[in-house]
């Protein structure tokens, strides 16, 4: 989802969801699993497309720095900038990633097999029972949500639909 550039008024389609916030975009994720997880689960980004050619500058480096220094405390996050310069060029060449466990979504919704699937671009604030089991960060606290989260990665199976927000 996207907040717009040119001012949010009533008739863009996320208006109810970014007229409070700060954001400007959200990542979704729904579906179902292929095969059922085992152990931990962690989602990431690989930057693939990025200049590799050049050693990471220092301002860079000391931005980077600051905001995982903010976030490690509350989040699981792992970042690195990846092989740069000659090293880049070698075939097994790290690329840039940032991964972190399940709790760097806001929202979690399970809904069993059977029951009605929420639209990834609707309101999913306050979702409705009839989805199923809905965990949600701002409700529990951080310390909860991840206790909560540990519990559920044992219970992923392929018959539910999984909504991350």
């Amino acid at each position: 989802l996207y907040k717009p550039t040119e001012g949010l008024d009533g008739g863009h389609p996320y208006y109810r969801h970014f007229r409070h916030r700060k954001r400007n975009w959200e990542l979704r994720l729904q579906g179902k699993f292929k095969k059922a997880p085992r152990g931990r689960l962690f989602v990431g980004a690989v930057l693939r497309d990025f200049n590799y050619d050049q050693p990471v500058a220092s301002s860079s480096i000391l931005a980077m720095n600051t905001a995982i220094t903010l976030v490690k405390y509350q989040y699981r996050i792992y970042f690195s900038w990846g092989a740069r310069c000659q090293e880049a060029l070698r075939e097994d060449a790290e690329l840039g990633h940032a991964v972190s466990d399940l709790t760097v979504f806001d929202q979690i919704i399970i809904t069993p097999n059977g029951r009605p699937i929420p639209h990834v671009a609707s309101d999913l604030d306050d979702p409705s029972e009839e989805y199923g089991l809905s965990l949600m960060r701002r409700d529990v606290g951080l310390a909860e949500y991840s206790k909560m989260i540990q519990e559920i990665e044992g219970t992923l199976n392929t018959e539910d639909t999984y909504t991350f927000r």
